[in-house]
């Protein structure tokens, strides 16, 4: 049988570790790659011929964050099939990932380390996350959406999330006559991103960058380059970031 190839995001080493361990020990899984932040994902899945089926994506990092990581593979890299994980399970942050492509969401502290815990509640959380993330990555490569049954989140309204999303995006690249390459930076125009790790991720130089950047933000009528383009595409809500409590 053919093995499912998963990548696994978190900023946090024991995390990590924790679902580095748990997704091992599952039949028919196997990790190809390992990232600490959103900006490790994309150098991976722009350079690599191998790339996994499914990621398991932390919300909470630095430097690029998983919601804007996520929209970015939705928009570049469909085939790819992502599960959030996140310490953060508010309905407005489940509602972000869904919006922006996620196909699953798990509780982090049902599945990653229960160090400290008492000894019952260790019981009880790792048998529910033996079944959760089974059953998350089980859902998840047959194209069904899975979230933590203990959220009692309604699946069915991710549908409707993505839909409206990619219709708010694709109004506003029409509108602007934006290009593949213009989409790439307008998605990378994050205020924590250097000029040149993206000229790095994108295989261009600084200067192309910041000519690029201008002329963008010529295209959009607003100040200041990268600046003025990522205030503008975040104002219209094309760009969106982690919106956590």
């Amino acid at each position: 049988m053919k093995l499912i190839k998963v990548m696994i995001v978190d900023d946090n080493p024991q995390h990590l570790q924790s679902l580095i361990d748990k997704v091992n020990r599952l039949p028919n899984y196997t990790i190809i790659a390992t990232a600490k932040d959103g900006i490790e994902v994309l150098d991976y899945i722009r350079h690599k011929i191998v790339l996994p089926d499914i990621i398991l994506l932390d919300v909470e990092m630095p430097l690029y964050d998983g919601v804007s990581t996520m929209d970015f593979i939705n928009l570049f890299y469909t085939e790819i099939k992502v599960i959030g994980i996140s310490t953060h399970f508010e309905k407005p942050v489940i509602d972000s990932m869904m919006a922006c492509g996620a196909l699953g969401f798990l509780n982090k502290p049902n599945i990653v380390t229960t160090q400290h815990l008492p000894y019952n509640a260790v019981l009880d959380i790792c048998g529910f996350a033996k079944t959760a993330l089974k059953d998350a990555l089980e859902a998840v490569i047959n194209n069904q959406p899975f979230v933590d049954l203990r959220l009692r989140y309604n699946v069915q309204e991710r549908e409707t999330l993505l839909e409206e999303r990619i219709y708010k995006k694709e109004k506003f690249y029409s509108k602007y006559y934006v290009t593949t390459r213009e989409k790439e930076l307008i998605s990378l125009a994050h205020p924590s991103i250097k000029n040149p790790i993206i000229a790095s991720l994108l295989n261009i130089s600084e200067r192309t960058i910041e000519n690029q950047y201008s002329t963008l933000a010529k295209k959009f009528d607003v100040p200041n380059g990268k600046v003025g383009v990522s205030a503008f595409c975040y104002r219209w809500g094309i760009n969106k970031y982690a919106q956590l409590q």
